[in-house]
């Protein structure tokens, strides 16, 4: 799953659960949709919980970022550990995304 903590600032806090994979793509989606509807200009992928993502999480961040982009909005990642930075900086997902902490 993923959560829409809150949206200040024009920046959106996306809370991402354990496992990112083809069972968050709904809440991923419509997470990010809203961040979008009110007006978010960043949104800030938390990834402090998640163990584990797959090839699906990778297409979902590019979704996500074509869709932000196309209403002059960033995608940052947050907090990205153990399995899933290891997956981040093998696809070179690193260099699309700026990551934070």
């Amino acid at each position: 799953m993923a959560h829409l903590i809150n949206v200040e600032n024009k920046t959106a806090t996306v809370l991402i659960d354990k496992d990112f994979n083809f069972k968050t793509h709904k809440s991923f989606t419509n997470s990010v949709k809203e961040s979008l509807e009110q007006g978010a200009k960043i949104i800030v992928l938390e990834f402090k919980e998640v163990e584990y993502m797959d090839s699906t999480a990778l297409g979902l961040l590019m979704v996500a970022k074509d869709n932000a982009e196309g209403v002059d909005c960033e995608i940052k990642l947050q907090n990205v550990t153990g399995y899933a930075r290891k997956i981040i900086e093998m696809s070179q997902f690193d260099k699309k995304f700026e990551i934070l902490g």
